[in-house]
């Protein structure tokens, strides 16, 4: 875990600052296709959001006229800068902040960091293209849960199981080539959520542009930004929206 952890961080910590900017087309399809889907994921007018492995935000952008606050957690520093800046130059800071830290450690159940009353009562727990790089899903599930109201939705957007090149899947920290919806369901049904479960793939797949060096193979969503690229390709993948209720 250790090893696809610091992937990961390394990785995002040098694309964050260029990840709207390289995505921004596929981000605006993302934010219309989830915004159309509020009612499927049962989100309420007046709720709190937990926006988990958070990025720039793009979950809390698109619940923000239907929460009164969203709390994001990235294990990314510099995701976590980008987070804040944007809702410091929306003037929406009071509202929507971002915090550094992990919730899926097997080995800190309880990070002292997220401790405190403000990160847990959520009635809404969202992940955006982040579930593919968790080492396992099945525990972030239940830490998200952990962290939701009775009755809270957890939900999730993500890649239908695709094929891809594993070197360079390792290379990026990418665990999982997308997921089915027997998957999601069994991690949400293990983890306390599987009330009201529901799965549906958006009908239009998302164009990503892939960014990569000399040598590197064709693939993943997030790999661009890369200060020596060579060559940009443009990816379609089908995308899934997945919610449960806390049991």
């Amino acid at each position: 875990m250790a090893d696809i952890l610091s992937k990961n961080q390394a990785h995002f910590n040098e694309i964050a600052g260029k990840y709207d900017q390289h995505n921004a087309a596929a981000i605006v399809q993302l934010e219309r296709q989830i915004q159309a889907k509020l009612d499927f994921i049962g989100v309420k007018s007046g709720s709190r959001f937990l926006d988990y492995a958070c990025g720039t935000g793009m979950l809390s952008r698109v619940l923000a006229k239907n929460v009164t606050e969203s709390i994001g957690i990235d294990i990314t520093e510099n995701m976590v800068l980008a987070y804040n800046a944007q809702a410091q130059s929306e003037g929406t800071s009071a509202t929507r902040s971002a915090f550094l830290g992990n919730l899926a450690d097997p080995s800190d159940p309880a990070p002292s960091v997220f401790s405190d009353a403000i990160f847990f009562d959520f009635d809404v727990a969202g992940v955006g293209l982040g579930w593919h790089h968790f080492d396992d899903c099945n525990l972030a599930a239940k830490r998200l849960v952990d962290r939701l109201k009775p009755g809270g939705v957890l939900f999730v957007v993500d890649f239908s199981a695709h094929e891809m090149d594993a070197e360079h899947a390792t290379h990026h920290g990418v665990t999982h080539h997308g997921f089915s919806k027997e998957q999601i369901k069994a991690m949400f049904e293990g983890a306390g959520a599987g009330g009201g479960f529901a799965f549906e793939e958006f009908a239009e797949p998302i164009d990503f542009n892939t960014i990569h060096g000399e040598g590197e193979g064709h693939g993943h969503a997030h790999d661009h930004g890369h200060d020596h690229h060579h060559h940009e390709h443009t990816h379609s993948k089908k995308v899934f929206i997945a919610r449960g209720s806390k049991i």
